[in-house]
């Protein structure tokens, strides 16, 4: 799997994704945090959307991936 839509799933948690994901879409859910372990366990991710969640704070580990995100 290299592209994952999983918006408008009212999402709570992030579930465990394979590794191969570059593309990621979690938009429209009701995810308000996200552990660091639900993205450095991504290592090709490039393309993350996380718009339109109730998100508090935004894990370190984003701030050292190279991504396109949408937040």
């Amino acid at each position: 799997i290299h592209i994952l839509n999983l918006s408008m799933n009212v999402l709570e948690h992030i579930p465990t994704l394979p590794s191969s994901i570059v593309e990621l879409n979690l938009s429209k859910n009701l995810l308000k945090d996200i552990p660091d372990t639900s993205i450095k366990n991504l290592p090709n991710l490039k393309i993350l959307d996380l718009s339109c969640n109730g998100i508090v704070t935004v894990p370190k580990v984003l701030g050292s991936m190279k991504l396109k995100s949408k937040l």
